[in-house]
């Protein structure tokens, strides 16, 4: 599936900030196949097995798998018909892309399921003008307070 307004997100190559821009995913899920290009120029069709990793197709490709490997199975999932948004937080003294991404966690209710480190956290629903924070994770019961309030006050600004 191409998708028109490729998805972007910021990365490190080799110690340098770049963009990451996906612009097409091949197959659905985990075994996906995404044509992902960098702001440097680079761009390769990398491969996401179920069992884990990550590859890509070039010779030299090494710095890119490395600087996707946070993000890769978030990106196997997205859904860019949706609404989703990407910020960067300090995570353990690195600078993590977070990744909100609309889900329907109940049928006909909106939540948000907020992603990091190629794992899903926790997700934020409004319900009747107040936002409420839950995990269906069974490996990650624990909810970053200060994380989950700048998801609900970054859901606000851009939603309204």
């Amino acid at each position: 599936m191409k998708i028109n307004n490729p998805i972007q997100f910021p990365v490190l190559v080799n110690g340098v900030r770049r963009t990451a821009f996906m612009d097409e995913q091949i197959g659905k899920g985990p075994q996906s196949i995404l044509h992902i290009y960098f702001s440097d120029g680079f761009e390769d069709y990398f491969y996401f097995p179920e069992n884990g990793g990550m590859y890509g197709s070039k010779p030299d490709v090494q710095t890119y798998e490395a600087s996707l490997s946070n993000d890769g199975r978030i990106l196997t999932i997205i859904n860019p018909n949706r609404f989703y948004h990407i910020f960067q937080e300090n995570i353990e003294d690195v600078m993590t892309n977070i990744w909100i991404l609309e889900k329907e966690s109940v049928p006909g209710m909106i939540s948000y399921a907020v992603y990091f480190n190629n794992a899903y956290r926790f997700e934020v629903m409004k319900v009747k003008d107040k936002w409420v924070t839950f995990t269906k994770s069974l490996f990650n019961k624990e909810i970053d307070p200060l994380l989950s309030k700048r998801v609900r006050e970054t859901l606000d600004l851009i939603l309204g």
